[in-house]
């Protein structure tokens, strides 16, 4: 299960300064591949999980990206469930970097979840060759909320966002006018109607955005949603080169 995404109103995210004074680990290089990583935040160690393809990093960095959970799961389910890790094998073809954030499994990405989050962004760039220009997030159902009100909050950070199944009020159509969006959703979906993203994707095109909306005939919630993997990872890393760069 991976429930219904959360509270879609981020109010004071946007008021909370990105990156600045958190306490994060000084750990050596990961390795190459699937490992659990751990940063010390405010006291506390927190989890994350990272994959890093086995290929030479480009002379610009890899590009990255923070891939959010859904409600009822934390930072394992993009690494084995989705069709056994399906998201590490696109990110190994691509050549992209992948970060899970262990955060609450409801409630949503704001608050003490979008902390952890930040935490794990700057971890991730203080440990690899990451290119900031391509910065990248992606979310199904509630991580799908969490990845668009983000990159509303803090379009300097990130060159572009996906939701599967996680759209946000088409009141915030706006902040994405200059910030490419990749929207997904199966028209069976039963949760989280269909309707919530054709509205929104209408939106953003309204606001002078560029969308790229997949409406997949026959999917629930949760079905299709790895098989979808392999057209959002190679549609985000085309993205970039206009986001900001993250100050040292």
């Amino acid at each position: 299960m991976h429930g219904s995404p959360g509270a879609t109103a981020f109010g004071a995210i946007a008021a909370i300064p990105f990156l600045i004074g958190l306490p994060v680990s000084a750990q050596a290089a990961p390795p190459v591949g699937d490992s659990t990583q751990t940063l010390v935040l405010f006291g506390q160690l927190v989890p994350y999980r990272l994959y890093v393809p086995d290929i030479p990093a480009p002379a610009s960095g890899f590009p990255l990206l923070i891939a959010l959970h859904g409600g009822g799961d934390d930072h394992h389910k993009y690494f084995t469930g989705y069709d056994n890790g399906e998201m590490k094998r696109v990110a190994q073809h691509v050549g992209m970097v992948v970060a899970c954030p262990r955060t609450a499994p409801y409630g949503g990405y704001r608050g003490a979840a979008e902390t952890e989050v930040k935490a794990v962004l700057e971890d991730v760039l203080s440990k690899l060759p990451i290119d900031r220009g391509r910065v990248y997030l992606f979310g199904h159902s509630m991580g799908g909320v969490g990845a668009l009100e983000l990159l509303a909050a803090h379009p300097e950070r990130f060159a572009a966002a996906a939701s599967f199944a996680g759209p946000v009020p088409p009141t915030l159509a706006g902040a994405f006018r200059n910030k490419p969006v990749y929207l997904a959703h199966g028209d069976r979906d039963e949760i989280v109607p269909v309707e919530h993203s054709r509205r929104l994707a209408a939106a953003i095109e309204r606001a002078g955005g560029r969308v790229r909306y997949h409406e997949i005939a026959g999917a629930d919630h949760n079905s299709r949603v790895a098989a979808e993997f392999s057209a959002i990872l190679s549609w985000l890393a085309a993205q970039g080169g206009d986001a900001g760069r993250v100050q040292p």
